[in-house]
C-alpha cells in the first residue's frame, strides 16, 4: 500500500517544512512522484503547472534574524527533493518566471527578479545556496534613508548568478554577465560583467565599463563603485568627462563654458564627484587648455586643482576681437599663442585664479622663456584675449627673450612679467640684463618693455647702475 504518484487538480497545495524554512507550493495542478522502498513512500519530484507559486518562508528561531521570504512564480515549477523527501534539492521553472525577496525585518531591501528561466539550488535545512537565470532584470527597493525614500535600483543582463550565505540565507554575491546595465536614480552604469558584494555594498564592473550621472561620465577597463555613497574607482584606460562647474569666475585653468575631459590609468571619485583624483599619465583639458601630470587632484567644492609629478600646463590666448565698425576683411588665421609651464608641482585656486608652480619651473611663451625655483601665474577671465595676466618668479630667475636675431637675457632673484604690455621687472640679487646687440646693464631694479625696447634702470648711492654698451 505504498504511494507511487499523486495528482492534484484545482487549488492544489503542497507544504514542505524542514529546519529553518517552510515551503508552500500552489498551482492549478500538482504532480508528485514518490520513491517506494521498505513499505514507505518518500517524495522525489513535484511539478506545479498553471499559475504556479512556490513560497519559501523562514521559520522563526530564538536569537536568529529572519531572512527574506522568497516567492517564485511561473507557469510550471519543478521541485526535486533530497534523499529522504524532506528537504528540497533544487527548483527550476520551465519558462519565464519572477522571484520576489520580501523583507521580514527593518533594514532589509525588497528585491525582485524576472528571467526567461530560473534555477535555484538548496543546501541543508532548505537553505538557499544559489540561483541563476537568463535574460534577467532585477529591481531593488532600499529602505528609506533619513526619512526620505531611496530611488530603486534596476539591472539587466543576459545571465545572473547569485550565491547566498549558507548560515543565514542572506545574499552574499551577485554576478551578472553579458550586456549588463544598471540604474539607480541619476546614477547609471554598464559593462560586460558586474559583480555585487552585498556586505561591502560594492559593485565591480569589468569589460568596457562605464558610469555616468548628470554631472559627467567615466569609462575604464574596470570600475569599482560603492552603491551606497556613489564613490568609485576606475582603472585601466580611464576616460572621463565632467560638466563645467558654475561656481566662481571662469579662467584659463577651469572654464565654466566647456566640458572638462580627462584621461589616466586610474581615477578615484568621492563626495558625490566633488573630489576627483587622476593617477598615471593623467591629462585634463578644456578646449586647447590642458594640464598633464603623474597625478591630478580636483576639488570641485573648494575650486582647487593640484598637479604633482612632471607637470605640464598649457593655456592658449584667444584671437583679439576687432571692435571697429568697418566691414571685416578676411584675414589668414593667426597661429595660436600658448603659455606652457613645466614644474614638479602645481596648485591652482579658482577664487584667486593663481597657479603656484614649485620645485624648479619653466614658463614658455612666444619669444620668451622664464625659469625659476617658483612661479606664480595670475590667470585672466576665460573671456579675455590673453590667458595670462602676469607671472611672478622667485629664486634663481632667468628670463630669455629672442626677437629678430636678438637675444636679451635677464637674471635676478625676483622677476615680474606682465603679458599685456610685455613688461619685465628684475629685482633682488644683483639684477642683470644682457643684450646680444647693445651690451649689459646692472642695477637695483631693471624694468624692460619688450614692445618698444625701452629699459628703465634704478640704482642706489653706494651701488649705482652700470651699463656696458657695445659699439657698432
Amino acid at each position: 500500500m505504498v504511494v507511487n504518484k499523486i495528482e492534484g487538480e484545482h487549488n492544489a497545495r503542497l507544504v514542505s517544512t524542514a529546519g529553518t524554512q517552510r515551503t508552500t507550493v500552489t498551482a492549478d495542478r500538482l504532480d508528485l512522484d514518490f520513491d517506494a522502498a521498505a513499505s514507505e513512500s518518500t517524495l522525489r519530484n513535484a511539478v506545479a503547472a498553471g499559475k504556479s507559486v512556490a513560497e519559501a518562508q523562514p521559520v522563526p528561531k530564538p536569537g536568529a534574524e529572519l531572512p527574506e521570504t522568497r516567492i517564485l512564480r511561473s507557469e510550471i515549477i519543478r521541485l526535486k527533493m533530497r534523499p529522504g523527501g524532506q528537504e528540497i534539492d533544487n527548483v527550476e521553472t520551465d519558462g519565464p518566471g519572477t522571484l520576489d525577496f520580501v523583507p521580514n525585518r527593518p533594514g532589509q531591501p525588497k528585491r525582485s527578479l524576472k528571467g526567461d528561466r530560473i534555477w535555484i539550488a538548496y543546501g541543508a535545512e532548505n537553505r538557499i545556496q544559489s540561483l541563476r537565470s537568463t535574460n534577467v532584470s532585477t529591481r531593488t527597493d532600499k529602505p528609506p534613508q533619513q526619512g526620505q525614500a531611496a530611488a530603486p535600483a534596476f539591472t539587466q543582463s543576459k545571465e545572473i548568478l547569485a550565491t547566498f550565505d549558507p548560515k543565514t540565507s542572506e545574499l552574499a554575491r551577485l554576478e551578472q554577465k553579458t550586456d549588463f546595465h544598471y540604474e539607480e536614480g541619476p546614477r547609471h552604469a554598464r559593462a560586460d560583467r558586474a559583480t555585487l558584494e552585498q556586505k561591502k555594498d560594492l559593485m565591480t564592473l569589468d569589460g568596457e565599463a562605464r558610469v555616468w550621472d548628470p554631472s559627467g561620465s567615466a569609462s575604464a577597463d574596470r570600475i569599482v563603485m560603492n552603491q551606497k555613497s556613489g564613490d568609485f574607482t576606475a582603472e585601466g584606460h580611464v576616460a572621463s568627462t565632467r560638466l563645467p562647474d558654475q561656481k566662481g569666475k571662469p579662467s584659463a585653468m577651469l572654464s565654466s563654458d566647456e566640458v572638462l575631459q580627462a584621461r589616466a590609468q586610474r581615477m578615484i571619485a568621492t563626495d558625490n564627484n566633488q573630489k576627483i583624483r587622476y593617477e598615471g599619465h593623467a591629462v585634463a583639458w578644456q578646449g586647447a587648455n590642458r594640464v598633464e601630470a603623474d597625478r591630478l587632484d580636483i576639488d570641485r567644492d573648494r575650486q582647487v586643482m593640484e598637479a604633482h609629478g612632471k607637470v605640464i600646463s598649457q593655456f592658449t590666448d584667444k584671437p583679439k576681437q576687432d571692435d571697429s565698425k568697418a566691414p571685416a576683411k578676411p584675414k589668414p588665421a593667426a597661429a595660436p599663442i600658448f603659455t606652457v609651464v613645466r614644474a614638479p608641482d602645481m596648485t591652482y585656486t579658482e577664487e584667486s585664479r593663481v597657479a603656484l608652480y614649485t620645485g624648479g619651473v619653466s614658463l614658455v611663451r612666444p619669444e620668451l622663456n622664464v625659469t625659476a625655483k617658483e612661479i606664480r601665474a595670475f590667470l585672466k577671465d576665460a573671456d579675455e584675449d590673453s590667458s595670462l595676466d602676469k607671472a611672478l618668479a622667485d629664486g634663481a630667475v632667468k628670463i630669455v627673450s629672442t626677437r629678430q636675431s636678438r637675444t636679451r637675457t635677464g637674471t635676478s632673484d625676483h622677476a615680474e612679467y606682465y603679458a599685456g604690455v610685455e613688461k619685465v621687472i628684475l629685482a633682488d640679487g644683483e639684477p642683470l640684463l644682457v643684450d646680444s646687440l647693445k651690451g649689459q646693464t646692472r642695477g637695483k631694479q631693471l624694468t624692460w618693455f619688450a614692445n618698444n625696447d625701452r629699459l628703465l634702470v634704478n640704482g642706489v648711492e653706494d651701488r649705482p647702475a652700470r651699463s656696458i654698451i657695445h659699439k657698432k
